[in-house]
């Protein structure tokens, strides 16, 4: 059965889900990896001339299986469309390596590149399973999260998602 978490999250359209880890040298404390993760989402929405206020977010904070070590999953949208691409994916996982490692996706890549990619790279029916069962898999683990963090952007836009009346909109300046 569905959990209240997923059916939230799946209200929104994310555009990319990320894995962070933290090296040794830079793992620090937990307020010290919360402030580069937005740090890192702030630099993202500048490049991209958007604001970070307006880019739902949605964290996963837990602990690895093995060893325990901390790391975070993030889900993110509201970005131009423009901005969601491979090139943009590739740019911030190069950025990240100051930190560790980060594997970021497209959430959906045949959604976000449209027809005409699909067919230039002939994406399976396959794949399009393997990036939908990835995607149930990621936000199904979020119910379960050590500690989940979920921004003002993306509460908003879930309320409104929901039929929520009254929502009140971001500022856009």
């Amino acid at each position: 059965m569905e959990s209240a978490t997923e059916y939230q999250l799946k209200l929104l359209h994310w555009q990319f889900f990320g894995t962070v880890t933290w090296s040794a040298s830079t793992l620090g404390g937990v307020h010290s990896r919360e402030t580069d993760l937005w740090e890192f989402f702030r630099n993202w929405a500048i490049r991209e001339n958007s604001k970070l206020a307006q880019l739902p977010i949605a964290i996963r904070w837990e602990r690895g299986e093995v060893g325990g070590r901390p790391h975070a999953h993030f889900l993110m949208a509201g970005l131009p469309t423009r901005s969601v691409s491979e090139n943009s994916k590739w740019r911030q996982q190069r950025l990240w390596e100051v930190n560790g490692i980060a594997r970021i996706r497209l959430y959906d890549p045949f959604e976000e590149q449209g027809d005409a990619m699909n067919y230039l790279c002939k994406k399976s029916e396959h794949a399009r399973r393997h990036v939908s069962n990835a995607n149930k898999y990621e936000l199904m683990k979020y119910s379960h999260a050590d500690r989940l963090v979920i921004n003002r952007a993306a509460c908003d836009r879930m309320l409104r998602a929901s039929g929520a009346e009254n929502v009140p909109q971001l500022p856009t300046a």
